[in-house]
C-alpha cells in the first residue's frame, strides 16, 4: 500500500480499497487520510477514511474500532454523517483500517472561522443545536463521541449541520496498549478537551461531549480558541488549571447574558455541574432560539455593567473632544474675558431692578447629569424671590426593605438538604455492593442540590461509585475477553449481561458493554450461519457423531438453547423419527455465570 512516513501516513494510497475506487485526497490528520471515493456496487460517491497502518499493530484496538464503527453505523440522524461500511485492507506493514461514510458537500466550521473570523450569536446557537441533537441520538445508544471540535462539525451547502467521526476516538482511548494510548494527543485538539478527558481519556462520558461542544461554540462566537495557542502540553495544562475566558462583547455587540450562562454551565470543570445530557442542552438551546430563555440575575447585572462601561467610554470620548475644542480657543480668552465682565455687570443690574415682579421664572436644566449624582429640580421662587432647590428621592431616603428574619432565611445546609445527605451517606455505607444504585442516588442528589455546601460530599460519593463501577466493568471485560478467546461467546455475553443486570443500564461504561454485546451477537450469528448448514448436512448423510461434535461447539458459542434445539433434531433422526428428550446440557444456566 506504500511506505509509512514519519507520521505514519500512507504516501501512495492504492487505486482501490475493497469495493471503493479512490479519486483524490480530501483531508489528512494524525490518524490517517480521508479520500473522495466511488462505491462501485451502489454507484455513488462517498468519503473514505483510511487509518494509518500503525493503528493496526494492536489487535485489541482493531477489534474495538471495528465494533464501535459498526455500532455508530446503526445510528441514523439528520445531523450525523452516516457511516456505511467498515473493514480492513492489505497485509503486513501495508495493513490498514478503513470505513466509508456519507459525502458532505460544503465546509467545516474550522474553514468557516478561517474565512469569517467569528460567527454571529444566533448562528452559533443554531450550529450548537444541530450538534447537540446528534449527540443526543448517539447517547441513546451509549456512544460517546470524544472528539468534538470545529473541524468535525460540517456545514452543507444548504446550511445544515452534520457531525462527523462519531465514535472514532473512543476505540483509541479505550485501548489497553500503552503505545496506542500515548498517541492520544493526535486525536482531536486539546483546546476542546474536557479536563477529565485530558487527565484520563478512558473515563469520560457524554458530559465530556457537552464540554467539548461548549468549547466549540465559544470559539465560534468569539473567534478565539478557548485556551489560546501553544504546544499541546501547554494547552492541556491550561485546560486542567484555568477556566476558559468568556468575553462580554463579541463581534462588536454585547454577548447575550442567557447565552453566556449556557456557555458557563457547559464549560464547568466539574461534570456534575454541566448539562447532564445532550438532550438537556438541546432543550436549552431551543428555548434560546425561541426567545424564552431567561438569563440568571447575576448575568443580567453583568450585562448592564458592560453597557455602562461602553457608555462611559463614549462619554469620555465626547469629553476629550470638548477639551480639545477648549484648548484650541485659549488664544482668544483674554478678549472674551473683558466682554464677559461687561455682560455680567449688565445682567446683575437688570436682575436687581426686577424686585418682586410676577414674571415667569426661567427653568434651567443641565444637558447631562453625571451618573450616580442625584438630580435636582428647581421649585418656584418664594415670596422673597429666592430659588428653593429640592433633591429628588434617593436610595438613602427610600423606605428600606424589610429583612428576612434568620428563622425564615434558607441557609445552604437547610434541614431537608442535611437530611437528604444523611440518607445518602447511610445508604452508601450500608450497601457497598450496590454500586449502580449508589451512583444513581449520588447523581440525583447533585441534580437537586448542586449549589449547596452538601454538593461537595455528594461529589465524593459519586466519584467513588464511578471508580468502583469502572473497576467492575474492567473486570467483566477481562473475564469476557478470556472466554471469547476460548470460543465461549455465549458465556462471554452472559458476563456482560450480568454486569448490566446487577448495576443498571444507566451507569458509566454501559456504552462499551453494549458495543461488546453487539459484537458478540454478530459473531454468534455469523458462526451459526456457517455451522448450522453443516450440522444438517451431517444428519442428512447419517454422520451423527460428527453432528454431535459440531453441536457441542455450537453450544459453547451460541448457548444451550440453540444446542438443545439441534440435539432434538439429531435424536429424531437417530431414532427414525421418534424424538427423545435431550440430555441436559453441560452449559450453565443463563442466569449464572461460572467463575
Amino acid at each position: 500500500m506504500g511506505k509509512k512516513t514519519g507520521m505514519g501516513l500512507v504516501d501512495r494510497p492504492p487505486k482501490q480499497i475493497a469495493g471503493y475506487r479512490i479519486t483524490r485526497e480530501l483531508a489528512r490528520g494524525g490518524m490517517g487520510r480521508v479520500y473522495l471515493a466511488h462505491q462501485i456496487s451502489l454507484d455513488r460517491p462517498v468519503a473514505l477514511k483510511v487509518l494509518a497502518p500503525e493503528w493496526t499493530e494492536n489487535e485489541q484496538f482493531v477489534a474495538r474500532f471495528v465494533r464501535e464503527a459498526r455500532l455508530a453505523g446503526t445510528i441514523r440522524h439528520a445531523n450525523l454523517v452516516q457511516i456505511y461500511e467498515v473493514g480492513e485492507h492489505g497485509e503486513g506493514a501495508a495493513r490498514c483500517l478503513w470505513y466509508s461514510m456519507e459525502l458532505v458537500e460544503g465546509e467545516d466550521c474550522e474553514q468557516l472561522l478561517g474565512r469569517e473570523g467569528q460567527v454571529s450569536q444566533r448562528r452559533t446557537v443554531e450550529i450548537g443545536l444541530g450538534v447537540a441533537q446528534a449527540l443526543a441520538a448517539a447517547n441513546e445508544k451509549g456512544v460517546v463521541h470524544r472528539d468534538i471540535k470545529p473541524a468535525n462539525v460540517l456545514l452543507t451547502k444548504e446550511g445544515n449541520v452534520k457531525l462527523a467521526d462519531l465514535g472514532l476516538a473512543k476505540g483509541v482511548e479505550s485501548s489497553a496498549d500503552s503505545s496506542i494510548t500515548m498517541k492520544r494527543t493526535v486525536i482531536g485538539s486539546p483546546n476542546y478537551m474536557s479536563p477529565e478527558q485530558a487527565q484520563d481519556l478512558r473515563k469520560t462520558d457524554t458530559r465530556s461531549d457537552v464540554y467539548s461542544l461548549g468549547a466549540t461554540m465559544l470559539h465560534l462566537v468569539s473567534g478565539e480558541a478557548p485556551f489560546g495557542s501553544g504546544t499541546p502540553i501547554e494547552i492541556l495544562a491550561r485546560v486542567l488549571r484555568d477556566s476558559p475566558s468568556i468575553p462580554d462583547v463579541v463581534g462588536g455587540e454585547v454577548l447575550d447574558p442567557a447565552l453566556k450562562a449556557v456557555l458557563i454551565r457547559s464549560l464547568d470543570k466539574d461534570p456534575a455541574d454541566r448539562y447532564q445530557t445532550p438532550a438537556e442542552l438541546v432543550e436549552t438551546l431551543e428555548s434560546w432560539l425561541a426567545g424564552s430563555l431567561a438569563a440568571p440575575q447575576e448575568a443580567r447585572g453583568a450585562s448592564k455593567r458592560v453597557r455602562r462601561r461602553t457608555s462611559r467610554r463614549h462619554g469620555s470620548d465626547a469629553a476629550r473632544l470638548a477639551s480639545e475644542r477648549v484648548q484650541s480657543s485659549r488664544d482668544v480668552r483674554p478678549l472674551l474675558a473683558a466682554a464677559a465682565a461687561v455682560l455680567v455687570a449688565t445682567l446683575a443690574f437688570l436682575f436687581l431692578n426686577q424686585g418682586s415682579s410676577n414674571s415667569d421664572e426661567l427653568a434651567v436644566q443641565p444637558s447631562a447629569t453625571k451618573v450616580g449624582t442625584p438630580s435636582r429640580r428647581v421649585s418656584p421662587r418664594s415670596s422673597r424671590g429666592a430659588a428653593r432647590v429640592e433633591p429628588s428621592a434617593t436610595r438613602a431616603n427610600a423606605t428600606p426593605r424589610a429583612k428576612r428574619s434568620p428563622a425564615t432565611r434558607r441557609t445552604p445546609l437547610a434541614s431537608d438538604v442535611a437530611s437528604a445527605l444523611d440518607e445518602l451517606e447511610r445508604f452508601d455505607a450500608q450497601n457497598p455492593d450496590r454500586v449502580g444504585e449508589r451512583f444513581r442516588r449520588a447523581r440525583a442528589f447533585l441534580n437537586d442540590h448542586r449549589r449547596t455546601r452538601a454538593a461537595g460530599r455528594a461529589r465524593e460519593l459519586l466519584h467513588d461509585a464511578e471508580q468502583r463501577l469502572t473497576k467492575l466493568r474492567e473486570g467483566a471485560e477481562s473475564k469476557a475477553l478470556s472466554l471469547t478467546d476460548l470460543g465461549q461467546l455465549d458465556r462471554a455475553r452472559r458476563v456482560y449481561r450480568e454486569h448490566l443486570r446487577e448495576h443498571g443500564e444507566d451507569v458509566p461504561g454501559r456504552g462499551q458493554i453494549r458495543l461488546a454485546l453487539s459484537d458478540l451477537d454478530a459473531r454468534v450469528h455469523t458462526a451459526l450461519r456457517r455451522d448450522l448448514p453443516q450440522v444438517q448436512a451431517h444428519i442428512d448423510e447419517g454422520r451423527l457423531a460428527d453432528a454431535r461434535t459440531l453441536l457441542e461447539e455450537i453450544g459453547d458459542y451460541a448457548g444451550p438453547g440453540e444446542e438443545r434445539e439441534r440435539r432434538a433434531e439429531l435424536s429424531q433422526a437417530a431414532h427414525g423419527g421418534a424424538a427423545e428428550t435431550p440430555a441436559p446440557s453441560a452449559t450453565p444456566a443463563p442466569d449464572k455465570v461460572p467463575d
